[in-house]
């Protein structure tokens, strides 16, 4: 269902009383603060074009809207207002899980990431008992810590991207208005947001804030996500969840990464990669194994390939192959030349950043197999690369190390951008 757009941001205390008794009201403001809180998360960090804008005051916060929405002259302002039908479109048919809003320097390096996660409540505001005290203080308080972020030096030089993720029962095919299916998103790449600015509770929805960068560089600052548990998915709750982009990308059944058209997509060297018809059989002890994980290892469940140019041994996951049989005839690894391998998402990242993805792609491959993982692969598996991929799959409700539970449901995407000629392990 298509929805008007609206750039209008005053926040009135009718509406807010309004939604926590009325589903459709609920998400009219939570579409409101959705965009509130980007536009002014934007002025607090960078240099905004201060005559197109006005400020208005919540329960003693200032905040900022524009002047002439439809007549934007600078170009973070209009960047902006050409994201928010995408937004709004995306929480109107409650698809939309996260947003997550990136800051790059000129170098192309993430400095900040902002991150927003919605939850949806399909039963009426009894249980949570949500009262207008309740939105209007969360409301106050974020809003707060949103303006607090300007007592900090403004980023100079700085591109603005912007990432989605959608819940499970979103439509393979959608896409909001204004956005495309993303190849390369950022999103799996930057670490789970450390310090939470705020979450505002309707009853009927739910937004949480939280932000990443250099900040809160320090690990042990004060300011922590107060409830981890949001990032877990339970059978018990009954909220539902969605997320967006600028560099989006799988069409799957469940959580979903898009990126916005109006943004530049990293151009990407195509390679073209092969596969040998070595017949030696999976789990076979292979002293020679070079495989790019740099686990020098192998396991009965997963078969080993061979470079037709090097002759180096990996195993088919870490190349994004579920097995020899799927793999390329011709298979060439990415050592032997990003032109010349068929791997598909490899040689959108950089040389540091291959170790995680690689790695990831043997845990998923396990996890969608068996469930769970084997404590020969953890143990060879470096603590940090395994903090961060673990974290990841936490963030994403894919997979819980300390529960030890997996969610099969949510793992279709990943599995889907991880993998070759395959959108699941089937």
């Amino acid at each position: 269902m298509a929805t008007k757009q609206q750039t209008q941001l005053d926040l009135t205390g009718s509406l807010i009383a309004k939604s926590v008794t009325s589903v459709t009201l609920s998400k009219r403001y939570t579409q409101k603060m959705v965009r509130c809180c980007i536009l002014n998360i934007i002025y607090q960090r960078l240099e905004l074009e201060e005559s197109e804008l006005k400020t208005r005051n919540f329960k003693g916060v200032p905040f900022i809207v524009l002047k002439n929405p439809k007549k934007p002259k600078h170009h973070l302002i209009n960047l902006y207002i050409s994201w928010l039908n995408g937004i709004e479109h995306a929480i109107e048919n409650n698809y939309l899980k996260e947003i997550f809003l990136f800051m790059r320097n000129s170098a192309g390096d993430v400095s900040e990431t902002y991150n927003f996660k919605l939850k949806y409540n399909r039963d009426p505001n009894t249980e949570n008992k949500r009262t207008l005290v309740h939105v209007q203080k969360e409301t106050t308080d974020l809003l707060q810590a949103i303006r607090d972020l300007g007592k900090n030096e403004k980023l100079e030089n700085t591109r603005l991207t912007i990432e989605f993720t959608y819940h499970p029962v979103t439509p393979r095919e959608y896409q909001p208005p204004g956005f495309s299916a993303a190849v390369q998103p950022e999103c799996l790449k930057v670490p789970v947001g450390k310090r939470q600015l705020g979450s505002v509770n309707t009853g009927f929805h739910k937004i949480t804030c939280r932000m990443h960068g250099a900040l809160i560089s320090d690990e042990s600052s004060t300011h922590q996500p107060t409830d981890l548990s949001a990032s877990r998915r339970s059978s018990k709750d009954k909220l539902d969840e969605n997320e967006e982009n600028v560099e989006k990308t799988v069409k799957t059944p469940a959580s979903k990464i898009n990126i916005s058209e109006i943004t530049l997509s990293v151009h990407v060297e195509q390679d073209s990669s092969m596969m040998s018809n070595d017949d030696s059989e999976a789990g076979a002890l292979n002293n020679d194994i070079n495989c790019l994980c740099e686990l020098t290892i192998t396991f009965a469940k997963v078969d080993i390939i061979r470079c037709i140019k090097c002759a180096k041994k990996y195993h088919a996951p870490c190349h994004g192959y579920k097995n020899k049989r799927m793999a390329d005839v011709n298979f060439s690894c990415i050592r032997c030349g990003i032109a010349t391998t068929t791997d598909r998402l490899l040689p959108k990242f950089d040389m540091k950043e291959r170790p995680i993805i690689i790695k990831m792609r043997l845990i998923v491959y396990f996890l969608e197999n068996d469930s769970e993982l084997p404590e020969e692969l953890m143990n060879s598996i470096d603590q940090s690369d395994k903090k961060i991929i673990l974290d990841k799959l936490k963030f994403f409700d894919i997979y819980d190390a300390e529960t030890k539970s997996f969610n099969k449901v949510n793992s279709g995407p990943l599995i889907s951008m991880l993998f070759n000629n395959s959108q699941y392990l089937v």
